[in-house]
């Protein structure tokens, strides 16, 4: 859920004159990067009160998402010019790098994490005779 307040705060900041994100600033957005954060984040928010799995769910589609982008601004843009990232958002070559990590995060937190570890605190699924392995019978 702290990920969705906190697109939600960095698209609301862009539309706020700030040296660190809008237009000239460090993380150069236009007013369609700002909108497109604000949407990123409800989403980021509904999902989350799906539980778990939605919360995943919207790890490794984002984490996707925010790889292919990045790769794409890096070919269209580079890593330190400025343009529009498939004609739509303006943006500059630090976006890029903010997108590879934000990828990095949530695909290793949204394909890294089991389905039953964020409710259940992990577990034994390795047959080594966990605690799960005791409660189906297995030892």
């Amino acid at each position: 859920m702290i990920f969705g307040w906190l697109f939600i705060v960095f698209g609301i900041l862009g539309f706020i004159p700030n040296p660190f994100i809008g237009e000239g600033a460090f993380f150069h957005f236009d007013i369609v990067g700002n909108i497109f954060h604000i949407v990123i984040g409800i989403i980021a928010l509904a999902m989350a009160k799906k539980g778990d799995q939605g919360s995943l769910s919207f790890m490794k589609s984002f984490g996707i998402i925010f790889a292919i982008l990045a790769i794409i601004g890096f070919f269209q843009i580079g890593s330190a010019g400025a343009g529009k990232l498939l004609g739509i958002m303006e943006i500059n070559g630090i976006v890029n790098w903010f997108y590879i990590i934000l990828a990095i995060i949530f695909i290793a937190i949204g394909f890294g994490s089991k389905s039953g570890d964020m409710a259940m605190g992990g577990g034994s699924d390795s047959g080594m005779g966990g605690m799960n392995d005791m409660k189906g019978g297995h030892m």
